[in-house]
């Protein structure tokens, strides 16, 4: 009898909990991804440089790991976790006394036990997660929901909920689809937070109107004691099976087995010496606290509970004793709410015990390990509740303010919100947490009542507003710092020094606020970040001196000493940290402070540095970080010989490394991951790339092709550097060619025109060149098409597909290809290729016809970018800034997380449209990446079916051509609807600045320090400008909301889209600005472009559509300046209005462009209204153009200009000459606003009875 076959796992289906899919490539790949990046950016503790070295060789990691797996679950186990002491927020702030930092006397001398654990070990337990995600996410039901519809739903959980789609269908309830295929995680601790928050306070007002009169409403607030520790880890599993099997899924038993293995966490014997430093004594047995996917494991343990009591609740509203009822239930991680009603007369403290007992008998009846902590239980009634909503209300209130468009002002008020909201910190007993229930002793009871008559207490503790406080003080004192320069000179001195004074205070008030509290190790960093100066730090040095220093380290041991040292050492960790990654780096230099000193601020870190590495008993975690800093800025780290033992091979290594060893015994293939860590963290790219020349030429023939491909896929640009190192060694070139050969040239240096190349050329050559002809989507649909004609026919096999293996031929000069009216022939022809390249091997999931259109989807997107990589984006391809930022990326993640952008570099002018986009990422698309059920390519799965597509397409663009301008023109169908149909309504925004003057005194790019401020302070108050008269608009219109937003030519420098889009967060208004002169790298100088910023949201945040639309004629002030004539395309976009209309189209120009009648003749038949973002002295020309073009045009036309001249103005074809002017500005140096109201749908109604009746359309109009 046949052995059954096991079932296999379709890595384009959901993640399910089966042996095949946990074990499959693409699983592991994203489960990598999420677990690096939450580590890298949220964990309490990470080890960097285990992170980056698997991002080098992320395939063969992955392999090694899907091996350790496979080899039998029963045999894999995960490596012993070591154990980080991390200080925990107390109720009692450190104090100083007899010159001494130490702890209060009532301060709770436990440490929170952090598990570091293996990357391997997190990425396996985040793998299991995935496979479980959509059925515990689905089971637990979705967070977004209204209090009451969350009610209803039976919604209880709140805290460490994952980022998912909630799906449903006609006949389906609703689900949950975790977003697998991305490095984003869980969702905002902030906005879950707050849900949580307001939760009681919305059932409390529901429930008011229904409470009788001898009865009140309060909240009861109980915390679970010990919640991840004490989650026994079997009991967990049990939990998922339960889930997996409630969901319908079979019962995997090999999936079972290593979901047990990988969960079977054990503690390195080491760490048993610091078990004194725990509240149990002993070392925790649950779910690890540091394990990435613990909070979604802890969430699995407690659904049957949550359920269970919501089910409970709504049936019977429980009575815990002295007529106090449970109204509802709501948890968030450890953290519990319940809402209650009683008698009015009961004993307010009371009411907590007696909840805290009815929730204990229900933790001991349905799940083992948990218990209220009773100390930490309070009740407050609801008027109470209502009352301490202050801290949440003003948090919002200052995240509203910042999230939108911030102008000085807005950034000084904002100021004052957080200065107020931290003086509400500390105004307790203490610092850690005001919502805890204090002890009561005889001496209180003893105290007269006035002595408490305000003793506020928060729904939000003091640790959580000091961390929200402090980050966005941080980010508001530099944006001030910033902006202030813009003011006069006199006004300016005197404001800077004013603010400096007030960036000292706030960051002294920092390090002051974790004197208190240690475990606000983050604001202490935003402390160093905001001033980092000797000054600032050295108080803080001397501190930790005084407790692991050597004097302090003498002490005799004990448990208060090494709660003491614990702390400080988990604070010295950080601090070195921040100061490799963050302090000094992410700050530009207007933005700090004058007295700033990051010399002096790093070298005493690094004074600190090497006293810990020659101290024995420095723990490992901090020796690690230590030498990495030591390194960062230049000196040679030189740990004891006791901390050598216990530092860590890959540290060890790297030090030897760092000293110019080339060669690791027993390991050498650990050498190139090193280098590329050491080339970023020493900043010093020709060290590097001499260390790798010499290692390179060590190597055989046969060892050298497989280093080169591991450097090309790990760091494209230092292989791009490396090949024009060793061309530059002429001396010995002939030793190197073997090893250019095989490096790639996609080096800007070497570009050429493909007027050099003749009609014959191969395809890397063609898209090589700075004209490159693919860059326009016309020209690779076409390129595409002949492709997968050649691959139908087997003229071209698959293996093939690579720039190198295909020359071109054409009858006609390359950039005729753009013009798909045009007939030339394209010939595509299969060449053997002496390199190989490897970044042309479909993956494992790539195969049969998705295989091909994988392989097309490859080429087409790196002929498009003019790059070799076709997973290449602008941080790949641009030099990484000062600091370490990491090895954040590779090709193979890349692979399996491409970017839909087509942007080779951040400001790239290649010309296609949205469906293109759409198109290339459809065929480039990789397990887990999001798929539109109503797209239009999903059901695209073939070569014959891309041909049909592609076909269809090049029929759309061949009629939209523009014959007159000989220019592409392309869609963009936004499916978006206008927000008060058939009315589109428009903010005409008219700044100021820059004038012609600024250009003239600094430069064309405007890039000078002087203006910079100037010009960015004028756009974020004309912004905010904007945002307030929106805002005030329903005390006179009912229409508050504005579609479109349209700003002047060269009002926008690149540096502040930041401003734009936080505008755009605030209206969701789409948003076209004149954008000031940039060099654009394809074109070869500065060029003249407008912007389209079309918002896009999703659950895992927002991101925005660009669209640039460049200029080609230019005036002789811009001839003189330098800039290039540039406009390789036209863009329409398209709105829908009312659902029975057809969507209207809109176009933009600038200036000078908007005079050339071949563009009217080009757009009169395909757009509705064209914008034209200008910067024109010629009022009364551009008054007379307006009018004339909205008649030849027939649509509106919508000019705004800069307020140096005024005449902002928007034109239409009506027939009554009152009707025909619907806004002008008049006069000149005049920053104004204006708001219109626009009817496209007239042109629509023409053969109807429109309120507005149009002119006669002009001979040949057939538009509608």
């Amino acid at each position: 009898m046949a052995k059954k076959r096991r079932p296999t796992w379709d890595p384009f289906t959901r993640p399910q909990p089966t042996w095949e899919c946990l074990t499959h490539p693409a699983l592991l790949v994203q489960a990598w991804k999420k677990t690096h990046s939450y580590l890298r950016s949220k964990s309490w503790f990470a080890d960097i440089l285990e992170l980056d070295l698997s991002a080098v060789d992320l395939k063969e990691y992955i392999d090694v790991l899907r091996q350790d797996i496979c080899d039998g679950p029963e045999r894999f186990a995960p490596s012993p976790m070591r154990l980080v002491p991390a200080p925990k927020s107390d109720l009692y702030p450190w104090v100083f006394k007899d010159g001494a930092w130490q702890p209060g006397p009532k301060t709770k001398k436990f440490v929170r036990p952090l598990a570091h654990l293996a990357l391997r070990d997190q990425v396996l337990a985040t793998a299991v997660m995935i496979c479980l995600a959509d059925c515990v996410e689905t089971i637990q039901g979705d967070s977004d929901l209204p209090t009451a519809d969350a009610r209803k739903a039976g919604v209880t959980s709140y805290g460490n909920r994952l980022l998912v789609d909630w799906v449903s269908g006609d006949a389906t309830p609703q689900s949950g689809h975790f977003t697998w295929g991305n490095a984003a995680l869980y969702r905002k601790y902030y906005l879950d937070y707050q849900a949580f928050l307001k939760r009681p306070i919305d059932i409390c007002r529901q429930q008011l109107s229904l409470t009788p009169e001898d009865a009140e409403l309060g909240v009861v607030t109980i915390d679970l004691q010990g919640f991840y520790d004490a989650i026994p880890v079997d009991e967990a599993i049990a939990a998922l099976k339960n889930l997996s099997k409630e969901a319908g899924h079979r019962n995997d038993l090999r999936f079972w087995q290593a979901v047990k293995s990988c969960f079977a966490w054990t503690w390195d014997k080491s760490d048993a010496q610091s078990k004194t430093l725990l509240k149990s004594k002993k070392l925790p047995s649950g779910l690890p606290q540091g394990l990435v996917a613990a909070g979604f494991f802890s969430n699995a343990y407690m659904v049957d509970f949550d359920r269970r009591l919501a089910r409970t609740i709504k049936r019977a509203k429980p009575d815990v004793g002295k007529g106090w009822r449970i109204l509802d239930y709501c948890r968030y991680v450890d953290d519990i709410r319940l809402v209650v009603a009683g008698p009015i007369a009961s004993d307010g403290e009371d009411i907590p015990r007696l909840c805290g007992d009815w929730i204990n008998k229900q933790l001991t009846k349905y799940i083992k390990g948990q218990q209220c902590n009773d100390g930490k239980s309070a009740f407050a009634t609801h008027e109470e509740v209502e009352s301490r909503t202050m801290r949440p209300v003003l948090m919002a209130a200052i995240q509203d303010k910042l999230s939108g468009p911030i102008d000085l002002q807005s950034l000084e008020e904002a100021g004052l919100a957080l200065d107020g909201l931290l003086n509400t910190v500390g105004n307790s007993e203490a610092v850690g947490g005001a919502t805890e229930a204090k002890p009561q002793d005889d001496q209180h009871d003893k105290t007269l009542a006035l002595e408490r008559i305000h003793a506020p207490r928060h729904s939000v503790r003091d640790d959580t507003v000091a961390r929200f406080a402090a980050f966005r003080q941080l980010k508001a004192l530099r944006a001030r710092r910033f902006l202030l320069a813009a003011e006069p000179a006199g006004v300016r001195s005197t404001a800077l020094r004013r603010l400096d004074a007030e960036v000292e205070s706030s960051a002294r008030r920092m390090v002051w606020m974790w004197s208190r509290d240690p475990s606000l190790v983050i604001v202490l960093r935003h402390a160093m970040n905001l001033c980092p100066t000797p000054e600032l730090i050295e108080p803080v040095l001397e501190a930790l001196r005084s407790v692991i220093g050597p004097d302090g380290l003498k002490k005799q041991d004990g448990k208060e000493e090494a709660f003491d040292q614990a702390a400080a050492w988990y604070t010295a960790g950080e601090l070195l940290k921040a100061g490799v990654i963050e302090t000094g780096f992410e700050a530009s230099p207007s933005e700090l402070p004058e007295k700033a000193d990051l010399e002096g601020y790093r070298e005493s870190l690094a004074d600190f540095s090497e006293e810990l590495l020659r101290e024995a008993r420095t723990p490992w975690f901090v020796a690690r970080q230590a030498a990495v800093f030591l390194l960062s800025v230049g000196r040679i780290p030189l740990p004891s010989t006791a901390l050598r033992k216990t530092i860590g091979n890959d540290y060890i290594a790297l030090l030897k490394v760092a000293k110019g060893g080339i060669s690791l015994a027993g390991d050498g293939s650990r050498l190139l991951p090193l280098l590329l860590v050491l080339d970023q963290l020493c900043n010093h790219r020709s060290k590097t790339l001499t260390r790798l020349r010499k290692y390179f030429l060590s190597l055989t023939p046969e060892e050298a092709p497989h280093e080169v491909e591991r450097l090309v896929l790990a760091n494209l640009q230092i292989a791009i550097d490396l090949r024009a190192h060793l061309i530059a060694k002429r001396s010995s070139k002939r030793k190197y060619v073997p090893l250019i050969a095989t490096l790639p040239n996609d080096d800007e240096r070497d570009k050429h025109e493909t007027t050099d190349l003749g009609r014959n050329a191969t395809l890397g050559e063609v898209m090589g060149a700075r004209d490159n002809p693919f860059a326009q989507e016309t020209a690779a649909l076409q390129l595409l098409k002949k492709l997968a004609e050649a691959l139908r026919v087997g003229e071209i096999h698959q293996e093939q597909l690579q720039p190198q293996s295909l020359r071109l031929s054409i009858n006609a000069p390359w950039r005729t290809l753009k013009n798909p009216r045009r007939k030339q022939t394209l010939g595509v022809h299969q060449i053997d290729s002496k390199h190989a390249d490897p970044r042309y091997v479909n993956p494992t999931w790539a195969n049969g016809e998705r295989g091909e259109l994988y392989a097309l989807g490859r080429l087409l997107r790196s002929a498009v970018l003019g790059s070799n990589d076709f997973t290449a984006s602008s941080f790949e391809l641009s030099q990484y800034r000062d600091g370490y930022s990491g090895l954040k990326s590779s090709w193979f993640k890349r692979q399996h997380g491409l970017s839909t952008d087509l942007s080779a570099s951040e400001w790239d002018t290649t010309s296609r449209s949205p469906w293109f986009a759409s198109l290339v990422a459809h065929l480039l698309s990789w397990p887990g990446s999001r798929v539109d059920p109503d797209g239009e390519f999903t059901q695209l799965r073939t070569v014959d079916g891309l041909l049909k597509v592609v076909s269809s397409r090049l029929t759309v663009l061949k009629k939209m051509f523009g014959r007159a301008t000989d220019l592409p023109v392309y869609d963009c169908d936004l499916r978006l609807e206008l927000k008060s149909p058939p009315t589109l309504s428009m903010a005409l925004v008219q700044t100021v600045r820059p004038t012609r003057d600024d250009f003239i005194a600094h430069g064309a790019d405007l890039g000078s320090s002087a203006f910079r401020p100037v010009h960015r302070g004028h756009l974020a108050s004309m912004l905010r400008l904007t945002y307030e008269h929106l805002a005030l608009r329903p005390s006179y219109d009912k229409k508050a909301v504005v579609d479109f937003v349209v700003l002047p030519e060269l009002s926008v420098h690149l540096d502040d889209l930041d401003l734009v889009e936080r505008f755009i967060d605030a209206t969701q208004a789409i948003v076209f600005c004149g954008l000031s002169f940039f060099n654009d790298a394809r074109r070869g100088g500065l060029v003249n472009s407008g912007l389209w910023l079309i918002p896009e949201r999703r659950k895992s945040g927002r991101s925005f559509r660009r669209l640039l639309q460049g200029k080609h004629h230019l005036t002789e002030e811009e001839t003189k300046l330098g800039v290039l004539p540039h406009r390789p395309h036209q863009h329409v976009l398209k709105v829908r209005g009312l659902a029975n209309q057809k969507p209207f189209a809109i176009s933009a120009a600038i200036c000078f462009d908007a005079t050339d009648l071949s563009l009217a003749a080009d757009l009169r038949d395909q757009t509705d209204m064209l914008i034209v973002a200008a910067n024109n002295k010629d009022v009364p020309t551009f008054d007379t153009m307006a009018t004339s073009l909205s008649w030849h045009m027939f649509q509106h036309v919508a000019i705004v200009n800069s307020g140096e001249f005024g005449g902002s103005v928007v034109s239409a074809p009506y027939r009554e000459r009152h009707q025909r002017v619907l806004k002008h500005d008049h006069g000149g140096l005049q920053a104004a606003i204006s708001i219109v109201e626009i009817d496209l749908s007239d042109y629509q109604r023409m053969r109807e009875h429109p309120p507005r009746k149009l002119k006669t359309p002009p001979a040949g109009f057939a538009r509608h």
